[in-house]
């Protein structure tokens, strides 16, 4: 099976030299891949599952080398993201030292942590040269749809206790969860987690969306995708990871909220718009589980979705927090410590417990980085908000760029309450950025657009006059 990994790897990489659009697409086939590829490999070695970083490295490479004129124009039109990512290197040398002095593979250890970090920001720029053509982006979508989908009906599978191959957790280990009088059993299927199901189910049902609705005015509604996001609703529910279905929701709140702050759309619209989302989500969970009584706990479970929503958030951003500081200091406890992956490189984790995003910050940051990681979202918060404020002669490109950014914030959402399908494995983290850097790219677009329809007007304004004897032009 490392043979056919590696094989894989190495087609991923010609496609990306080729082009690195089809690197991107490539890309997609092996993060479907990787999992059920390392539970059938004796050992379930972890390099595997970051076997997707050769990949985008070389995507993001071919991009630089493809697209300069884009890295360009990021700088022009966007100068405060040059500074944000300075900061956000700042913010990781604190930790860094600390994980360098108290650790034996400290190296080792702050290398996982900083890739975590840095490695999302590469979607930026890989979203902003995917956005110069809309057509990339909706081929992105639908192709990351039918893939997944289809690796989706490993979670069917493992839930009938099919004896198929690949299924389950690593090293056969189930997952249940336990509340007071319910258990439920966490469903992966194909995927290493949970967690990682309900990632990509909450990406597909939220794709699923957007590709339903109208992009631009007299665009028709394409309800077919509406049956693969009762699909992906199911799927979620199997794995039995509330904060995967608070995604799609935080996605739709900001979706509509956005449209409708920025008068893009017409607050009637916006309005119906979520309330077809709504019925969506309401319907497929109300059809998916509606008689299923080996469902009942599932249901109950994402039931109490809304009663636990303020003790997690109070958790995650507060409690959490205030206990990380008290226990490891304004300094941390050192880069990458309380990352997934740090477990395989032999330090002593037995005082890491943080498993939100905020506390996590705090124990491997320090106060200290985490000032200068609120400087980086500071900057790219600017440059963002510029973006969107530009008013796009393109409807579809607006429509995909407040998508973009209603992605990003459902991921954030998710990430604040618990990291670990980010921290360990930067990939994840790039999905939601490159849509995030889409706005920036279908912005760039735009000037592009100006700009070439500049140019022909001048040109449409030249006549040239043809004389037998002396041929001359002359401008009107």
């Amino acid at each position: 099976m490392i043979i056919v990994l590696l094989g894989i790897i190495v087609f991923c990489c010609a496609a990306a030299v080729s082009n690195w659009r089809y690197g991107v697409y490539a890309a997609v086939f092996l993060d479907v891949l990787r999992d059920p590829i390392r539970k059938l490999t004796p050992g379930e070695p972890a390099w595997m599952t970051q076997a997707m970083i050769p990949v985008w490295a070389l995507i993001l490479a071919s991009c630089i080398a493809q697209q300069p004129s884009v890295l360009r124009e990021l700088r022009k039109y966007f100068p405060r993201i040059k500074t944000g990512v300075i900061l956000l290197f700042l913010a990781m040398l604190p930790g860094a030292f600390m994980s360098l002095l108290l650790y034996t593979n400290g190296w080792m250890v702050a290398g996982i942590g900083g890739l975590s970090y840095v490695g999302p920001i590469a979607g930026l720029f890989i979203g902003a040269c995917l956005a110069t053509d809309p057509r990339s982006v909706l081929t992105f979508l639908r192709l990351y749809i039918v893939v997944n989908s289809l690796t989706m009906i490993g979670s069917v599978a493992e839930y009938f206790r099919w004896d198929w191959p690949a299924l389950g957790g690593m090293g056969s280990f189930e997952w249940i969860r336990h509340i007071p009088g319910v258990q439920v059993r966490m469903i992966c299927g194909f995927f290493r987690s949970p967690d990682i199901a309900g990632f990509h189910a909450a990406n597909v049902l939220i794709f699923c969306i957007l590709l339903t609705l109208p992009r631009f005015r007299g665009d028709r509604v394409k309800p077919g995708w509406l049956a693969v996001g009762f699909w992906a609703i199911y799927v979620i529910t199997l794995a039995g990871r509330r904060k995967m279905l608070a995604i799609p929701i935080i996605f739709l709140v900001t979706f509509v909220s956005l449209n409708s702050l920025m008068q893009r759309r017409g607050t009637g619209k916006s309005i119906r718009f979520l309330l077809l989302a709504v019925v969506i989500l309401a319907v497929g969970v109300t059809y998916g589980l509606s008689g299923n009584s080996d469902l009942d706990d599932h249901t109950e479970y994402f039931s109490t979705i809304m009663i636990d929503a303020a003790p997690k958030i109070y958790d995650a951003t507060f409690a959490a927090s205030v206990n990380t500081l008290e226990q490891s200091g304004i300094m941390g406890s050192g880069l990458g410590v309380a990352s997934q992956g740090a477990q395989y490189t032999g330090i002593d984790r037995s005082r890491v417990w943080q498993e939100d995003g905020t506390s996590r910050l705090f124990k491997e940051l320090g106060v200290i980085g985490l000032l200068f990681l609120v400087g980086a979202l500071i900057c790219f918060a600017g440059d963002f908000r510029k973006a969107l404020r530009t008013r796009l002669v393109d409807p579809s490109r607006s429509f995909l760029q407040v998508a973009g950014v209603a992605i990003a914030a459902g991921n954030l959402a998710s990430f604040v309450i618990s990291h670990q399908h980010i921290s360990g494995d930067a990939s994840n983290g790039l999905l939601p950025l490159i849509f995030l850097g889409g706005g920036l790219g279908h912005v760039i677009a735009d000037y592009r657009a100006r700009i070439s329809a500049a140019r022909q007007s001048v040109v449409s304004t030249t006549i040239m006059v043809v004389d037998p004897r002396r041929p001359t032009s002359k401008t009107l």
